[in-house]
């Protein structure tokens, strides 16, 4: 295999990187790590690509972890590509957090990626990880019981992460170093089989591949088969998730996208839990939220970090609800979405005119206790709560609706629903825009099609 051919290949058309971008290379000094060093460099005068490294040395392995620091940086002096380090004690952060330090070593390394590709500009970050990695991956997923998406394995781009050697085998890796003339470092803790990963490879994968000739292959070929499927149903659930209301600290969908098959709605509540910054659900929990979905009616449960709540109407994860006010400018941005003035005619939902005495002092707020208005086309004081309340949004969708006051605090709009009467005026004023007016309106509609 000609390796550079290959990972040029792998850049360009399933990682879709543009010519003059500039890679940051993870090394640890390993095998792997070093041929893809080796491989950008020789890669990067016909692309063209600008080059940096990164190092962790994660504090377990005393001077054999000071010795991959200097040997790495000697590597990138030879190549002259720029390379930047951090000493970090994982032991320590691992006690302090209580995880293991698998995990512990993982979320700091990446951190440390991700601080150091901004501070350099860099736009990409490239991983060694190959096919064993691939095929270890799929198969501690499996054991865990992870479901289809979970199997999809690790992809050649994910955002700005890069893999593109995910199809070489590390055998190419030290075959195409010999070739060189490259040494690289070998880590004695890659040999300890406390660790899960180290387990899956030296014990379980060889094991496997004794009984049956090819499993590992085979387990990428699921992986592969996984990713596939998982892109289908991102597609169906594009539409849904385009209509999907992000709320101050939660996220909602109207009801009538769940009415789907479980596939498709197991999908759509977690990616609604991931837009709502909520951790990632155990299997049991997902499964209470599909069986009320399945019976319909209303719900309430308690997630980890969160809640889920489903009304006739709307599903809803929400967060722990926060108190906001913001000052509203020319043109803000805020957690309820942009607001902006422009010329234009308002429709109660998505823009709203306001009268020019009025525009001085405006803010954004969530709901308070006891708030209240003269709904626009009434002489009757209403709670602003009930309001919501009768357009079918459950309190957790309410206490997140943005809220229009003026400099005394009083409500001018519940932005996406219904301005106040004080709102009405011939004069001149100016169009406040909301960009996410229409969704929530979308979501308070009850089945008949009428507003609150």
């Amino acid at each position: 295999m000609d390796l550079v051919k290959h990972i040029e290949r792998a850049l360009r058309s399933e990682c879709g990187v543009p010519g003059n971008s500039h890679l940051l290379a993870a090394v640890s000094g390993g095998a792997d790590s070093v041929a893809l060093l080796l491989l950008l460099s020789e890669l990067s005068p016909i692309y063209p690509l600008k080059i940096s490294c990164v190092h962790v040395n994660h504090g377990i392995r005393g001077e054999d972890a000071a010795e991959d620091c200097r040997f790495v940086g000697a590597l990138c002096r030879r190549l002259q590509v720029p390379c930047h380090t951090l000493t970090a004690d994982v032991p320590r952060y691992a006690r302090e957090h209580h995880m293991g330090e698998e995990e512990a070593g993982r979320k700091i390394r990446y951190a440390f990626f991700e601080e150091t590709a901004r501070e350099i500009h860099a736009d990409f970050i490239v991983l060694a990880h190959h096919a064993e990695d691939q095929a270890e991956t799929v198969l501690m997923h499996l054991l865990r019981g992870a479901d289809i998406a979970g199997i999809c394995g690790m992809q050649m781009r994910r955002d700005r992460l890069l893999r593109p050697l995910l199809q070489v085998s590390p055998g190419d890796l030290r075959e195409y170093l010999r070739a060189k003339g490259q040494p690289w470092r070998e880590d004695a803790t890659n040999q300890d089989t406390r660790y899960k990963r180290n387990l899956v490879r030296k014990v379980l994968l060889p094991q496997m591949e004794e009984a049956f000739p090819g499993a590992g292959r085979a387990l990428c070929h699921v992986g592969e088969a996984a990713s596939r499927d998982e892109r289908y149903f991102a597609e169906v659930l594009r539409e849904p998730m385009e209509s999907a209301v992000a709320l101050y600290r939660g996220a909602a969908i109207p009801a009538r996208f769940l009415k789907v098959p479980e596939a498709v709605a197991g999908r759509m509540l977690a990616a609604l839990i991931r837009q709502a910054g909520i951790p990632s659900q155990s299997r049991e929990r997902m499964q209470q939220m599909l069986q009320a979905l399945r019976d319909g009616g209303r719900n309430r449960q308690q997630l980890e970090g969160g809640l889920f709540t489903l009304t006739p109407y709307a599903a809803a994860f929400t967060r722990e609800v926060q108190g906001i006010d913001i000052p509203l400018g020319e043109g803000t941005d805020t957690p309820f979405g942009r607001f902006s003035f422009a010329e234009g005619s308002g429709d109660g939902i998505g823009a709203q005119r306001i009268p020019e005495g009025q525009i001085p002092g405006l803010r954004v707020t969530t709901l308070r206790k006891g708030d209240r208005m003269i709904p626009f086309g009434s002489t009757t004081p209403r709670s602003c709560d009930k309001l919501l309340e009768n357009a079918g949004l459950p309190r957790a969708v309410r206490e997140r609706i943005p809220v229009l006051r003026d400099a005394d605090g009083e409500v001018l709009w519940l932005c996406g629903f219904r301005p106040s009467e004080r709102l009405r005026s011939e004069g001149p004023g100016m169009c406040l825009f909301f960009s996410e007016g229409q969704k929530l309106f979308t979501l308070a509609r009850h089945q008949g099609g009428q507003n609150g």
